[in-house]
Formats: C-alpha cells, structure tokens, sequence
C-alpha cells in the first residue's frame, strides 16, 4: 500500500470513528492500542531432527526470495543465537537437539528446552540486558521419509512433554515436510512433477505416515500437514495450520510477512482461509480495544465501521507494508 493511500485511509477511519461518537483522544488511543497489540515481537520456533527441512520451511513461508537461515542452538554454550527478520519484529528459531548424542549426555539442552518452553527466547538487549520473547507457535518438523520416529517418540514423551505448560501443548504444529521424497519418488504413482503434487500411491504412503505422527504426537491425523518446500506443495497448508494455532493477536503480523514473500515469490503462500482469518483477527482485536478504551459505545462504534468500512481493514494491513 502506498503512503498516499495509506494516509486517506486512515483520514477515512478516524472521520467514521469520530462520526461514530468517539473522541479525537479516544481515536487516537484505538489506533495506538492496536497498532501496539498486534505488533509485539513474535516467536515461531522450528523443531526437528538434522537435515527435516527446517530452514527450506522457513524460507518457503517468510524468506521474500532470500537465504534465511533459522536461527541455531550453540552446542558449547546451550544458548539461542536470534536474528529478527528484517522491517517485523518477527524471530524464526531453530532449535536442533533433536535425536543429537549430546541430548542423552548433557543436561544443558534439557535445561535448554525446559528455559524455551516455559520462558521463551532470550534476548540481550542494547543495554546488556536479557529479556525473554514468549513463544508464539512450535512448529516440530519429521521428514517424510524416515523411516523411524523412534527417535522423535522418546523426545516427546522424555523430554517435550515433561517440560512444555499445557498452555503451550496446544500451540504445536506437527507436519511431515519433504512430502515428494515419500516412495515411491518416480513413476507409476510417484511424484507428478506437471502439477507439484504426490502421485496416488504417495498420497497413500502420507495418509499412513499422518497417522503414524498422529499416534507419537497424540494428534489426529487430519491435523498433520504433509507439505514440500522446494516444490512449493502445501504451503499454504502449512501456514493455516500456523495461523490456527496462533494467538490472535500475532495472527496478523505473521501473515504480513508471508504476504511479503508471496509477492515476491510469486508462489501462492496464502489462501482465502488465513485471508479470512487475518481480517478477523484485526476486527476482534479493534473491538476489544474500542470496548478497552470508550466502553460499550467504542464496541458499538467499531462494529458499525467493520459492516460499512472494508477499507480500514486495508488500512491496519498497512502497518507492516
């Protein structure tokens, strides 16, 4: 969106919101109070064995056509190396560990991943001080080729779930990447390279493997996303399933930069579904400030503005342009 653009927006909201009955102050408090909502930094941690995919994931859903790379756990140390993505307050990480040797020796990446799930990340602020980012959304990778989960199995049980709050349990996305390494790769019933998608006896070898995931993660199997990043099959899968489990209110800054990436990539990231759910989430968040700030009247106001004034929509989208 254009500043031009973005600016008669924003003349046309404040007009509705002041013809509505707010206050000046009390619109410039809304439009404050949201921008800050949905706007803290966000937390997307990335689990898995060495070599599952993690930052092919990453860049296929937020890399904008460039290398990212998530993020590492230094061994030596046992502390998150961070890098926010450029222009959002938005942290991938890679947390590696799992299945490593050194997780049945060393009780540093026990302490590790017990200060990951129930603090977060830390950070080392400009003034040498540490805070920590809470964690928005894990997202544990298996390849669908492997052949054992053995090893994820004894993880979850001995370790993700020993140490992960309830709360957190249900904020887990659990999806088998490499979706066209599964056999059979080639030829009747393989990959179909026309039209990026599994053949129909891969599509029955990743029903079986959902279900697999499914028994180990205590999730159905129609919860499990199978997805490939280098072809760019079930991306968008892949990030219904983030949005899903998001809190709301990170809901759109999330979205925002895959919306970057599929402009720049031109592959199809986003579908109507977490367009849908983007929208909703900045209209929820608008009412719950507008009650916040001018009780049932800001409530009132902001719901007769979501029925006649789809642009304001464009306007909050706009921020993170």
């Amino acid at each position: 969106m254009s500043k031009s653009k973005q600016a008669n927006e924003s003349v046309d909201l404040k007009d509705r919101l002041l013809t509505g009955g707010l206050t000046e102050q009390e619109v410039s408090k809304f439009l404050e109070t949201i921008k800050e909502r949905v706007g803290s930094p966000r937390v997307i941690v990335f689990m898995g064995k060495t070599g599952v995919g993690k930052s092919e994931a990453c860049n296929a859903l937020f890399g904008g056509g460039k290398e990212f790379k998530t993020n590492a756990v230094c061994s030596e140390t046992s502390k998150l190396q961070l890098e926010t993505i450029p222009g959002l307050p938005l942290t991938l990480v890679d947390v590696p560990g799992v299945g490593e040797p050194d997780m049945k020796r060393n009780e540093q990446w026990q302490t590790l991943y017990q200060s990951v799930l129930t603090k977060g990340v830390s950070v080392t602020n400009s003034d040498g001080k540490t805070t920590y980012l809470p964690v928005d959304v894990i997202v544990w990778l298996v390849k669908a080729d492997d052949r054992s989960l053995q090893v994820d199995a004894e993880f979850y049980r001995n370790v993700f779930k020993k140490y992960c709050p309830p709360e957190m349990m249900g904020r887990v996305v659990y999806a088998i990447s490499m979706a066209d390494k599964i056999d059979p790769i080639r030829g009747h019933g393989g990959w179909q390279e026309d039209s990026s998608k599994p053949g129909a006896e891969q599509e029955k070898n990743l029903d079986i493997k959902k279900r697999e995931v499914g028994r180990i993660f205590e999730k159905p199997a129609h919860q499990i996303v199978a997805f490939s990043a280098s072809t760019s099959f079930n991306i968008d899968q892949l990030l219904e399933q983030v949005v899903d489990t998001l809190p709301r209110e990170a809901i759109p800054l999330v979205v925002a930069e895959a919306r970057k990436n599929q402009a720049k990539t031109k592959k199809r990231i986003i579908n109507k579904k977490v367009e849908k759910k983007e929208d909703n989430a900045l209209w929820d968040v608008a009412e719950d400030v507008a009650d916040f700030i001018a009780g049932d009247k800001g409530k009132k106001v902001v719901k007769v503005i979501r029925t006649v004034c789809s642009r304001a929509i464009e306007f909050f989208k706009g921020w993170w342009s």
